[in-house]
């Protein structure tokens, strides 16, 4: 597959999943009753996110189903609350936010985040009853959207399925939880073919597995489309006056095993 194809097969897989019109347009707090509020939130299919990473590469998904006449909603747990939210802006999508994430949960770790997560999409999952529930990558948000699904009979479908180190320490904890991903997905779109061979190996059937790409090539395409924002072209101008002959490297590292020695290593 080369690159400039993107993930069209698993954006097209995904399109065929439910069918509707209606996305919606509002935004929600913790405690709301859903079926009652005055914005009638209904839909088939509910896109769990909670990170940046999780909203760049569903929002190729999001707009290509929304393309096709699906109801989406997209569901923001705010697991990082300031990133997830400049990135639903930068890809102009709308989403219920749960706003549950606080200082203080931060504080007591992954466990009580989880837990957190836990309560309130079983609630929205109970109340809005969604057909599929798409949940992307290896993220606490996923985890948990992958289970509460699970426990109120939805279809789950997992975007970039199969990534494996086979060491639960890097990336701790997310190989837990795309571990734990993989168990209650019906629908796995992986990204590589070897991604592929890590879900079979793990007897999960050839026929709950599709090769789709990454989804995150879609969303870069998306982005070259549009207008590069002021503070990134201040950045870039500041840079050449800097040097201005040579060629720039952008490297992202901000994953917790990358610090320290790693970096410096990379550096």
């Amino acid at each position: 597959m080369r690159v400039r194809h993107g993930s069209q097969v698993s954006l097209l897989a995904l399109v065929i999943l439910a069918v509707g019109t209606f996305l919606v347009n509002s935004t929600l707090r913790l405690g709301t009753d859903f079926r009652s509020s005055k914005y009638a939130l209904t839909c088939s299919v509910a896109v769990i996110v909670g990170t940046r990473p999780e909203v760049i590469k569903v929002a190729p998904v999001v707009k290509r189903l929304i393309e096709r006449g699906t109801s989406v909603c997209i569901v923001n747990t705010n697991q990082q609350h300031v990133m997830v939210t400049s990135a639903l802006k930068r890809f102009q999508l709308d989403s219920v936010d749960m706003s549950l994430i606080s200082g203080n949960i931060y504080a007591e770790g992954p466990a009580a985040i989880a837990g957190h997560i836990m309560l309130s999409l079983n609630r929205f999952m109970q109340q809005v009853s969604p057909q599929v529930v798409i949940v992307q990558g290896d993220t606490t948000t996923a985890m948990v959207g992958s289970i509460a699904a699970f426990y109120n009979n939805i279809t789950v479908a997992h975007v970039e399925a199969g990534l494996r180190t086979y060491d639960f320490q890097n990336p701790f904890p997310e190989e837990f939880h795309r571990r734990v991903v993989a168990v209650p997905s019906l629908l796995n779109f992986a990204p590589t073919p070897r991604a592929r061979r890590a879900l079979l190996a793990e007897n999960i059937p050839s026929s709950r597995i599709w090769l789709s790409g990454n989804t995150v090539v879609d969303a870069l395409f998306d982005s070259l489309s549009k207008p590069i924002p002021a503070a990134a072209t201040a950045l870039l101008q500041r840079i050449a006056g800097v040097h201005p002959k040579g060629r720039l490297v952008l490297v992202t590292m901000h994953r917790r095993e990358s610090f320290e020695a790693h970096m410096e290593d990379m550096c």
